[in-house]
């Protein structure tokens, strides 16, 4: 796991349903931050969280490491950014 408080802070939001997509997660701690801790291109980040669906599961899945919450949860939330994207 990371050291960066802001991932602790973004768990417990999503714990407490303050945090309901994937996309704000970012509003926590910025997307190069995450980027670089998964050894992803910023620029590659930011097509992903525009086009949720390209994400791999092994991405998801190491993200939720990142955030330490269920594997579960990182997908109810990728699934909940991806119809908020659909209906754009």
């Amino acid at each position: 796991m990371v050291d960066d408080p802001r991932y602790i802070a973004a768990k417990r939001m999503v714990e407490q349903g303050d945090i309901s997509t994937f996309n704000q997660l970012f509003t926590i701690i910025p997307k190069s931050i995450v980027a670089a801790d998964m050894g992803t291109q910023n620029v590659r980040f930011t097509t992903l969280m525009n086009h949720i669906e390209k994400f791999t599961l092994q991405e998801l899945f190491m993200l939720s490491k990142l955030f330490s919450l269920d594997e579960k949860v990182i997908l109810d939330l990728a699934f909940s950014q991806y119809m908020e994207q659909k209906k754009s």
